[in-house]
Formats: structure tokens, C-alpha cells, sequence
């Protein structure tokens, strides 16, 4: 509080660890963004400018350090610059009034940014007219598109003296779309296209014609007329196709990797009193009978691969809400139960009886054994009136029906990775569903 009371701003990181309400918004905005977010909460002391004296340190290599370490775009110590993220955040205003500047970033190639940094001030001809300038009241909120310049100035309140009031805001922050960017897709994609395609092709293998650096390089590319360069570059071109065909046969391997990633960020599902007493969070002792009717509780919170010669379900139900706090558990399954469990995962937001699931064997017990193996997991939701369990101990079969306790097919694992191979069709979330 010393530095606070020396006009340090104060930033609490991950406070849905701490906050129950947070963590709600935040999961429920994962549903409706289908893209992982984070959240600070900052308090500003009175009449504390956010400006920044210096750049904000940059990925080597990346646009926004070349444009730090340019002597024309460097911050120099004594002037004023203004921070740009690489997030789309959401600013919501709690107490006192903070009037906020922003505009798109000067330097175009910093729109979308992939880094967080600073530009200068003194780089920014038309800061004096931003494209927005507005003060916030308690209960307002503010978009801030990535890659934006934006300044905040405390303005106490509209009754107070600014001098002796703070302001403290919740910051809401949204990674790039279902976990990445079209580039994220190909930095996973286009090595493992390449690797591939060079086992496959044997032009790929061969050596490169000899003298080539005669013809191509920054020598070679101020003389005209150079005909064999000319092939050359078709040459490459062509192979480049080849690995671009490739890539699209591995495509759905790719984006089955960053589905998981996007598991393995998630935060755990929040549950209402009445969902938990439908799920195994509250009913660990639920069997599952051929008449059960089951729905996943959130869509999106679980997806299946084939990994191996096996099936495999990933969740966000044992997640952390600290970042990467637990290592993804997935359960492995038979090839032959993948129908099964594409049906329970497809069906929301409708209900899905276990005796209608697909199984190329069509016995009741293997649908069960699937079926009493995910609602373990604690994903799934038992939703007619019959089969819905009661506090106590475990029930007893009913004569004469078919259940099963046991979850047989469950295998555990304990894994980190994100190279899926094959992916079974997940339903893609409607605009309308209401996770709540």
C-alpha cells in the first residue's frame, strides 16, 4: 500500500481464483467467445495518469521490438507513450470515474498486434482527436480492440474531489478467436505438412540444383533477363504446392490440437445447485440405466480425437482456474464406442437416451459402459425425471435392468499433449444457446 500511496497503480491478476462472480462471467463469456479469457482488476490512485515512460518488453524478433529498437519509434525515458495489448479487452468500470483515450495503432502493422507494447507519443500526429474520448461511471464498460493505443486518466468522482479519489475497474481480456489465429493454425500445421510431405515426395529429398545460389539470393535478384532463375522459382513453387496439399489433407488433425489447447485453457465449468445434484459432481454414485436421458451440461467443454488406435475425450471439468493449474486427464476408449460418444457430445442442447446411441455392436451394456464412463467425467447431465439421482447412498439396480456402476471402458492418462490425428464431429455451439 506504500507504493499505492506513492501513485503505483495496483493490479490483482487471475482474481477469478478468488472470486467466484469473476469466474462465472469469465466461463460463461468462454461459451459465448468459444476463446479463453483472463481478467485483472486494477485500482488507480487518485489523478494517476496510466501513461508508459518506456516500451513494454517484446517477443525477440517480433514487429514491436524492431520498432522499439528503431532510433526513429524508440520511447526515450523523458517522453510520454501509450500502451497498445494483444488481447481484445473489455474494460468495466466498478467505482469512481476514469476518462479513456484510444485509437487504432498508428503503425498498421501493429493492428491485431501479436505482442503488448508502447508507442511513443510523439508518433501519434492526431492523439489530440482519438476515436474515442470518454469518462466512466460506475456500471459503464469499454471496448478495446487489439492492437489500440489507449490512455486512462483517473477522474475521481463527478462529486468528489479528483485529487482524493481513486478508480478501480475489472479488465476482461479475449485471446484470439477459438484459441488462435490463422497463423497460430499454421505454425501447428505447416512443419508437420512439410515433414510429411518430404517422407512422400522424392523431389522433396533431392538435392538442390547445383549452382543455385547463382540464380537466387539478394545478389541474384537485381539481374534481369535470368531465365534460369526464372525455372527455379517455378520449380519451388510447384513443391510448395505439393506441401500445401498436404496440409490440407492434415487439416483437421491441426485443428484438433488447437481444440485442445482450448480444453487445456478453459476454466472449470461453474455448476447451479441443480445442475450438481444432476451430474457426478453431486451424484458420483448415479447409474446409468438404458432409459437414462444425458446431455452435456455446457457445449464445447469436451471433445474426442483418435489418438493411437484408441478414442480419446478431453474436458475442462478437473480444470484449474489458475491457468494451466492441472494437467489435462482424458479417458480412452475402443474405437468402436467413437459413435457413442459422438452422439453425447453432438446432442446438446437436446437429451440423447442411451438406448438410442449408435454401437456397432447394439448391446445395451457396452452403450451403458460408454455412457456410465463420461457421465463419471463429470460433463454430462442426467435429465429425465426417472433416472435423476437422490442424495444418499448408491441406489440399487432396478430387477430385470440392464446398468452399469463399473464405467468399464474408462482409462485414465495423464497427458499434456495437443497432437490429436482424427476428429469426431463436436456440434458447434448456436448463437442462442443460453449456458445458464
Amino acid at each position: 500500500w506504500e507504493n499505492y500511496k506513492n501513485g503505483l497503480t495496483v493490479k490483482l491478476l487471475t482474481p477469478q481464483i478468488y472470486i467466484d462472480s469473476i469466474w462465472k462471467i469469465l466461463s460463461v463469456l468462454e461459451h459465448e467467445f468459444q476463446s479463453r479469457l483472463s481478467a485483472e482488476v486494477v485500482l488507480v490512485p487518485p489523478t494517476q495518469r496510466q501513461t508508459k515512460s518506456a516500451p513494454v518488453q517484446a517477443r525477440p524478433g517480433s514487429v514491436a521490438e524492431k520498432l522499439n529498437n528503431d532510433d526513429n519509434n524508440k520511447v526515450k525515458a523523458h517522453v510520454s507513450a501509450v500502451p497498445y495489448d494483444n488481447v481484445n479487452a473489455f474494460v468495466l468500470q466498478l467505482e469512481g470515474q476514469s476518462r479513456w483515450r484510444l485509437m487504432p495503432n498508428p503503425h498498421a502493422q501493429l493492428n491485431l498486434a501479436t505482442d503488448g507494447g508502447a508507442v511513443a507519443l510523439k508518433d501519434i500526429d492526431e492523439w489530440s482527436k482519438p476515436t474515442i474520448d470518454t469518462v466512466l461511471s460506475p456500471g459503464d464498460s469499454l471496448y478495446i480492440p487489439k492492437g489500440w493505443v489507449y490512455q486512462q486518466d483517473n477522474h475521481g468522482t463527478s462529486s468528489g474531489d479528483p485529487a482524493t479519489e481513486h478508480s478501480l475497474h475489472l479488465k476482461l481480456c479475449c485471446t484470439h478467436g477459438t484459441t488462435g489465429t490463422t497463423g497460430d493454425l499454421l505454425h501447428l500445421l505447416v512443419p508437420e505438412a512439410l515433414g510429411e510431405a518430404v517422407q512422400a515426395n522424392v523431389q522433396l529429398r533431392s538435392a538442390l540444383p547445383k549452382g543455385y545460389h547463382l540464380h537466387l539470393g539478394l545478389a541474384a535478384s537485381e539481374v534481369e533477363g535470368d531465365t534460369k532463375r526464372a525455372r527455379l522459382q517455378k520449380h519451388i513453387a510447384e513443391l510448395l504446392k505439393v506441401v500445401a496439399d498436404k496440409a490440407l489433407e492434415i487439416l483437421d488433425p491441426a485443428v484438433d490440437q488447437l481444440q485442445k489447447q482450448f480444453i487445456a485453457a478453459r476454466l472449470p465449468v461453474p455448476l447451479s445447485a441443480r445442475e450438481e445434484a444432476c451430474c457426478a459432481a453431486g451424484a458420483p454414485h448415479a447409474v446409468i440405466y438404458p432409459y437414462t436421458a444425458l446431455r452435456m451440461l455446457r457445449p464445447g467443454i469436451a471433445t474426442a480425437v483418435v489418438e493411437a488406435g484408441k478414442v480419446v475425450v478431453y474436458h475442462c471439468m478437473d480444470n484449474s482456474r489458475e491457468l494451466y493449474g492441472t494437467a489435462l486427464s482424458p479417458v480412452e476408449f475402443e474405437l468402436d464406442d467413437g459413435p457413442a460418444i459422438e452422439a453425447l457430445l453432438a446432442a446438446y442442447p437436446d437429451s440423447i437416451t442411451v438406448s438410442d446411441l449408435e454401437h456397432p455392436s447394439e448391446e445395451l451394456d457396452d452403450k451403458i459402459g460408454v455412457a456410465q464412463a463420461l457421465f463419471k467425467e463429470g460433463f454430462l447431465l442426467i435429465t429425465d425425471e426417472v433416472s435423476k439421482p437422490s442424495h444418499g447412498p448408491p441406489p440399487k439396480k432396478k430387477p430385470g435392468v440392464r446398468g452399469s456402476g463399473d464405467g468399464e471402458k474408462l482409462k485414465k492418462k495423464n497427458s499434456n499433449g495437443v497432437d490429436g490425428k482424427k476428429k469426431l464431429r463436436v456440434q458447434e455451439p448456436d448463437d442462442d444457446d443460453d449456458p445458464f
